[in-house]
């Protein structure tokens, strides 16, 4: 650090690096923060990244997609703007768009689009697969692995080896075990199903997936399947190492499923490779039809996630493995036990529906594009088309029943929350009337709308579709739950 410092001292230094350099060195309590230092390696999380961004967009325009894939002040400070009215531009802009949405009518093209996925899907002839005798499944301790595991035992006969990153076995088998007490607390799943799981310590960012020559051998043998759910998920980092893990791990979960016996891979992707260049521009619908064509993303963890989808669907076409790719959408807890994510409040929703509480009223939006899955049904999901045998090979896994934001603070009213119902211009005017106040919260408010983006990415959240993989679940007696008094009264008790 001391290094930095003296060199951040010596090189003639702009007025935006010193400025930087005072709000880094405030979230990250490291006075001599250098221009050159990274970050996250400095201490920062996402949490204090959220903080940075909210600060430094009090004075600089910023996006987030120049935060995600810039780490350093040195890196920063040449791609962003003094702004000219702060805050008080975003809050104009949550209007605009809110009209922009309430008005926004279909081209002739996305019509065109709709009456192709309707036709398509009005021929959908489905099959069953046999039941897999073992399967391997990536990133084991993760919120969606732990109820995928937990689903593929209760409803099938299936033996699972676990892969978690970890030094030893016996290391990866203790961090299992918490992440599945946390989530199923009055289920012992491993002693219960403890002759069909095998916790092993392996990572699919290094070759044979970190596993002894033996054993890599041993699995490619008897393993019918791969689920592959292992990837970075946050959406900052260095692009090496979201391309080693996301996309290069893709390419050795293909390399295994290849080996020996031919494996069918089962993919977990993201609804966010939809926001791609060609749809940002015409705001077509994205469906389970559509392949990547491009690599444009928001961030790095999409970008990655398009790339490895790309890679999947080079083996389709060559009819080399049968793979599947499933999007899920906005994950939230479990439906059953009420139980969130570990860390559950970096959730970018709770972190907006925080704000929203505090400032004592929310805009009458009737636009539904709050998307809520709840965990324990999207791994139901994977878990049932898993065996279905049909011509598709990609699955929309979000909620269809989606809310507005004049329905969730209905239910927030519901369950005793002290707030009231305002129209959009009249929230945006109390807030430009109390921006000292709240800078902070409408900061938050901002970010997680969107405004600081390109207008037309708030459009996209109108045109993901999941009607074809909801046709095909409904054969199988499987619905969406809506978000309802109870479950918001879950959100509720994290938030506060």
């Amino acid at each position: 650090m001391e290094n930095n410092k003296s060199e951040f001292l010596k090189d003639p230094i702009e007025k935006k690096q010193i400025i930087l350099k005072d709000i880094w060195s405030e979230i990250l309590n490291k006075p001599d923060i250098g221009i050159h230092d990274d970050f996250f390696m400095a201490g920062g999380t996402s949490k204090d990244l959220v903080i940075m961004v909210t600060k430094m967009s009090e004075i600089f325009e910023i996006s987030m997609q120049e935060v995600f894939s810039k780490s350093t002040i040195a890196e920063i400070a040449p791609v962003i703007e003094y702004r000219k009215d702060g805050l008080k531009d975003d809050v104009d802009k949550i209007y605009y768009l809110t009209e922009k949405l309430k008005n926004y009518v279909p081209s002739e093209e996305y019509n065109r689009y709709m009456d192709n996925y309707i036709k398509y899907n009005s021929e959908i002839k489905l099959g069953k697969r046999e039941e897999y005798k073992k399967v391997l499944v990536t990133g084991g301790n993760g919120f969606l692995s732990c109820h995928l595991i937990e689903k593929i035992l209760k409803n099938r006969k299936t033996s699972i080896v676990v892969l978690v990153r970890e030094k030893s076995n016996e290391k990866a088998a203790a961090k299992f075990k918490r992440a599945m007490d946390w989530y199923f607390e009055k289920d012992d799943i491993l002693k219960n199903y403890s002759g069909r799981l095998k916790i092993l310590s392996g990572n699919v960012s290094v070759d044979k997936l970190g596993l002894d020559d033996d054993v890599y051998s041993e699995l490619s043998k008897t393993v019918d399947a791969v689920f592959h759910v292992a990837g970075i998920l946050r959406h900052y980092g260095h692009w090496e190492e979201f391309y080693n893990t996301n996309v290069d791990g893709t390419k050795r979960i293909i390399e295994f499923a290849k080996l020996n016996t031919r494996k069918d891979i089962h993919f977990i992707s993201t609804m966010g490779t939809g926001y791609n260049e060609e749809r940002a521009k015409n705001v077509l619908p994205f469906t389970e039809l559509e392949v990547q064509k491009d690599s444009y993303a928001a961030n790095y963890y999409l970008k990655s996630k398009m790339l490895a989808e790309k890679e999947l669907e080079k083996e389709i076409n060559q009819n080399n493995l049968n793979v599947k790719i499933y999007r899920p959408g906005y994950l939230v807890q479990n439906y059953e036990t009420g139980i969130f994510q570990v860390n559950s409040d970096d959730n970018a929703y709770f972190q907006f529906f925080k704000a929203i509480m505090e400032i004592g009223c929310f805009p009458a939006m009737e636009t539904e594009i709050f998307d809520f899955s709840f965990i324990d049904q999207a791994a139901e999901a994977i878990d049932i088309l898993s065996t279905v045998e049909e011509e598709g090979h990609i699955y929309h896994l979000f909620n269809p029943q989606r809310l507005s934001m004049k329905e969730i603070g209905e239910l927030m009213i519901e369950n005793g929350v002290n707030i009231k119902s305002v129209s959009v211009k009249e929230f945006c005017e109390y807030l430009k009337d109390n921006m000292e106040k709240y800078k902070d919260l409408i900061s938050n408010i901002t970010m997680v709308t969107y405004v600081r983006e390109k207008d037309i990415e708030q459009l996209i959240d109108l045109c993901l579709k999941c009607d074809r993989t909801t046709q095909i679940l409904a054969n199988y007696g499987f619905e969406w739950n809506s978000l309802d008094k109870k479950h918001m009264a879950d959100i509720i008790n994290i938030i506060n």
